[in-house]
């Protein structure tokens, strides 16, 4: 396994859980285990014995880990997920492109205290963004973390949310989660 390298990122994680409120949003950092996304070559240490679901649209790969079963239409708390999109070969920087787009109008779609910052890199660029969100009567923090391959066309995107309240609680886990991104540019 190699570490997390903010050079070698080419995936950008969305992270989605469903469930329970009751229970806590994330465990601690030493109850992570590492979980392979086998398909888009991406390696995340993940809580033990949460929920594992994928999914393909076109030229989209969707990966999600749930605290609780993965159920289509299921309410949104707390959890990761991670789309991979995959942009025509003769346009590789479509992905940076999209990426950048998206970092553009995060803050003025989401308004105040939505934030996004960029660290260029060859061949992954890596862009974040955080905001506040307003969903089904609850606030939702959410950390994207997008990572665009000039040279493969591959645009990853990682989502870590969870409900406001729970934020701090669940910022140990997340940071390491963060670290703990391992993936291969070539692919």
């Amino acid at each position: 396994m190699h570490p997390f390298n903010w050079q070698t990122l080419t995936l950008v994680v969305l992270v989605v859980a469903f469930g329970n409120s009751s229970a806590e949003p994330f465990p601690p950092p030493d109850a992570l285990e590492w979980h392979e996304f086998e398909e888009v070559h991406v390696k995340i240490r993940a809580p033990k014995g949460w929920s594992h679901q994928s999914k393909s649209n076109g030229d989209t790969q969707a990966f999600f880990v749930s605290r609780d079963a993965l159920v289509e239409g299921g309410e949104f708390q707390s959890g990761v997920s991670l789309n991979v999109v995959s942009f025509p070969e003769d346009a590789p920087q479509g992905a940076l492109s999209y990426a950048t787009s998206f970092a553009v109008s995060y803050p003025k779609k989401f308004g105040p205290g939505a934030e996004c910052g960029v660290k260029e890199g060859a061949p992954l660029t890596l862009f974040w963004c955080q905001a506040d969100l307003e969903e089904g009567g609850h606030t939702t923090t959410a950390l994207h973390h997008l990572a665009a391959n000039s040279e493969t066309g591959k645009l990853y995107i990682f989502m870590f949310e969870s409900l406001r309240q729970d934020w701090q609680q669940s910022w140990s886990t997340i940071t390491t989660m963060l670290k703990s991104i391992d993936i291969d540019p070539s692919y």
